[in-house]
């Protein structure tokens, strides 16, 4: 096994030369460590573990990954790496612990049913929102499961809202939400569910005040990438206590999904 040799004189000169004359001892000491540190972990790459990508474990030690190497040549540049003559399957992105996406919703542009629709009305003095009374609802867009999504994964649902008067009252009030969620299953069939939830609203909250509601999951067991999700936010009266009298702007629907690769390997599939 060949080992990294001790710096000459001339190459500590040459540190001294590169990070300034009053470069100290300590600091070349600090060089021959780590040249020590990279030979005692040579064996990793020994023998059968040559071919595998070696990691930096959380106390920074090197270790054999386990993950082979990617398929191809590793072309570097001063700013970027790319892989050259690549395998997909060998240089596909998967990432060892899952991350978070929001899929959303916006209210803005849906078509307004011809009853029971919200009302445009001030947010802020140069931006308007629909804001919803009691059995007012409106349909949205549809939107395109993500290709980082991790398939099969649920969607967990929830809404962004504000209130437009503050709650004075010297009690509580609740405003109450139902979104539709139809989706395209996986035998290409559109099917339909849906979340309730309500939000309360403390006595004490301010003028444009926002709130989160969490609505609650979808499974979206079957399904994979490319799956079309449309939505219908709608408020429903309050059971929890006394309605908030006032329009309630609902500002978005959002679905946080679960990612696991960074896109998709094909067009089409994961």
């Amino acid at each position: 096994m060949a080992t990294l040799k001790p710096y000459s004189n001339e190459f500590q000169n040459k540190l001294r030369e590169l990070f300034g004359a009053n470069l100290s001892d300590n600091a070349v000491k600090k060089f021959d460590e780590i040249r020590d540190r990279i030979n005692e972990r040579a064996s990793l790459i020994e023998g059968g573990e040559q071919d595998n990508i070696v990691s930096i474990d959380a106390d920074g030690n090197m270790q054999d990954s386990g993950y082979d190497l990617p398929v191809g040549d590793v072309v570097g540049t001063t700013d970027a790496q790319t892989l050259t003559n690549k395998d997909i399957t060998a240089t596909k992105l998967l990432l060892s612990d899952t991350v978070w996406e929001d899929l959303q919703f916006s209210i803005t542009p849906g078509k307004q049913p011809p009853s029971n629709a919200p009302v445009w009305a001030t947010l802020t003095p140069n931006n308007g929102e629909w804001g919803f009374d009691v059995n007012d609802y409106r349909d949205l867009g549809s939107n395109e499961l993500k290709h980082s999504w991790k398939e099969g994964t649920p969607g967990h649902f929830h809404l962004h809202i504000s209130i437009p008067d503050a709650n004075a009252t010297g009690s509580d009030r609740f405003a109450k939400f139902t979104i539709y969620i139809a989706y395209v299953n996986a035998s290409n069939i559109w099917t339909e569910v849906s979340l309730t939830a309500e939000v309360t609203i403390p006595d004490g909250s301010l003028d444009l005040e926002n709130f989160y509601l969490d609505m609650g999951d979808v499974s979206f067991a079957g399904l994979i990438i490319e799956t079309q999700v449309k939505i219908r936010p709608k408020r429903i009266a309050a059971t929890g206590g006394t309605e908030y009298a006032s329009d309630v702007f609902i500002h978005q629907v959002g679905c946080h999904l679960e990612g696991n690769t960074m896109g998709s390997a094909t067009e089409k599939e994961k």
